[in-house]
């Protein structure tokens, strides 16, 4: 009985020890993207399908969009909270070449804040960032944004 109490004591420690670094580390790291050759082959033959299909997936709950134009490139990323437990954001990027909309990049990171993007003009890129959202106790509309941190950038030459 002694020897099962050492061993499960042991194997507890070992389990504390595994998970602390793990732990601490999983807010601190930056947007992981998907490789090129990994990028599901997606694409919308216009803006309509393409926000008719985003309306339809309203079983995501939470997921939101950003619309930008950056040198007459037309981008729009989806910002979708996935899995159960730890908060997870899957980010897609699609472009739009010719009239219909690719998806030309995907990412993945771990935060409890939402995300946003913003164009860095000087640097020619897109920045990730948290944003911590403050609500009007009355009407439920956003009081303040507060940008939070830089989790993630991505050249424009990459797109």
């Amino acid at each position: 009985m002694g020897k099962k109490k050492v061993i499960l004591s042991l194997i507890i420690l070992f389990l504390l020890i595994c998970m602390k670094p793990f732990s601490q580390n999983i807010y601190t790291k930056k947007i992981e993207w998907a490789c090129e050759v990994c990028i599901k082959k997606v694409v919308y033959s216009d803006t309509c399908q393409l926000k008719e299909v985003f309306e339809k997936n309203k079983y995501i709950s939470n997921h939101y969009t950003k619309s930008m134009t950056i040198d007459e490139n037309c981008l729009f990323c989806r910002f979708i909270p996935v899995g159960s437990g730890l908060p997870i954001w899957s980010i897609e990027i699609y472009k739009q070449v010719d009239d219909q909309w690719r998806l030309v990049a995907e990412g993945e990171v771990v935060r409890p804040y939402l995300i946003t993007a913003d164009y860095d003009s000087s640097r020619k890129t897109i920045v990730f960032s948290t944003i911590k959202v403050e609500y009007d106790s009355l009407t439920y509309k956003i009081k303040k944004m507060t940008k939070i941190e830089n989790i993630g950038e991505l050249s424009l030459s990459d797109l």
